[in-house]
């Protein structure tokens, strides 16, 4: 926890809070997309996630 508190006091004048340490939009995410993908890079310092509706197909 002691590296994220550096991380967010080196990075305070960009705007960066702790509170963005406990954030986790992927779990929102789930509740509106049925198809969820999360990657996660640098040790979970940095993540991608992407999600996707699929419309139903005709014909």
């Amino acid at each position: 926890m002691w590296l994220v508190r550096l991380g967010v006091f080196i990075t305070r004048p960009f705007g960066v809070s702790l509170d963005l340490a406990v954030r986790k939009p992927w779990e929102v995410m789930k509740k509106h997309f049925p198809c969820v993908a999360t990657k996660y890079l640098f040790g979970g310092f940095v993540y991608i996630a992407i999600g996707e509706r699929r419309e139903p197909e005709n014909g």
